[in-house]
């Protein structure tokens, strides 16, 4: 099966929400999605700050991108994938495991193992179960930039060297995030979920960037991921480079 990237993005195609349970590559143009200010925690979101963003662009975008911290729990987040739908864009879910706004720390509480070890199971079906009930498309992905050093889920707090899980020639912290993703999606399959569209995304360059870091050692899997991210910043201040892709 083919990988698709997904990369910044400023033309638009028709995309017929009703008409599709996972987001497919475009028969012709790009997709155009958005991922507007959403407050501090990302994580705000109003059809106030999505038309800010249609006006700005003149575009309406065929998904609408968003934070969904775990920060009082697993939920599925019903009210920000309500307001995205009534405008007309696909919700975006971007999956954060983190119990608080800290970063730079090892997870605390959403531990990848934890989540292999089924200990937050009950939430996710129930979440997989509210996914299969929101009965239109969801896009979905978890853990986002695990192969850099600023979220708590990264590689290097999971064991970045260590070789006492799994197989005892591969880094632990990419092992782990692989069987955690695997586990989620495994769980919505028991469910019978046929409208969440799966991505792996990953920053461009690696941080730390050692070989135990690439990329490529977080990947699930193609049975596991239907399209691949990857974060690629223009300049955000003055005098900042442009960086080529």
């Amino acid at each position: 099966m083919k990988r698709i990237v997904l990369i910044l993005i400023f033309n638009i195609v028709c995309f017929n929400i009703a008409a599709a349970q996972r987001l497919l590559p475009p028969q012709n143009g790009v997709y155009h999605g958005s991922f507007p200010d959403m407050g501090p925690t990302e994580d705000v979101v109003t059809i106030e700050r999505k038309n800010e963003f249609t006006d700005l662009t003149g575009k309406k975008p065929v998904w609408v991108y968003f934070s969904d911290n775990w920060f009082d729990g697993i939920h599925f987040p019903w009210d920000e994938t309500e307001v995205i739908r009534e405008a007309g864009s696909i919700p975006f879910i971007r999956m954060m495991p983190r119990k608080d706004w800290t970063a730079d720390q090892p997870l605390p509480y959403y531990k990848m193992q934890d989540i292999i070890d089924g200990k937050h199971d009950l939430d996710l079906h129930q979440y997989a179960r509210d996914v299969k009930g929101f009965g239109t498309p969801v896009l979905i992905e978890f853990a986002p930039e695990m192969n850099g050093h600023w979220f708590p889920w990264s590689g290097s707090f999971q064991g970045e060297l260590e070789t006492q899980y799994g197989d005892p020639d591969l880094p632990d912290g990419p092992e782990r995030y692989i069987d955690a993703y695997r586990h989620i999606v495994k769980i919505f399959r028991e469910e019978r979920v046929t409208n969440a569209t799966w991505f792996y995304h990953v920053n461009y360059s690696s941080v730390p960037e050692e070989d135990w870091n690439r990329m490529a050692q977080y990947y699930p899997g193609d049975e596991y991921v239907d399209w691949i991210g990857v974060s690629i910043y223009g300049p955000q201040r003055p005098g900042d480079m442009w960086l080529n892709f």
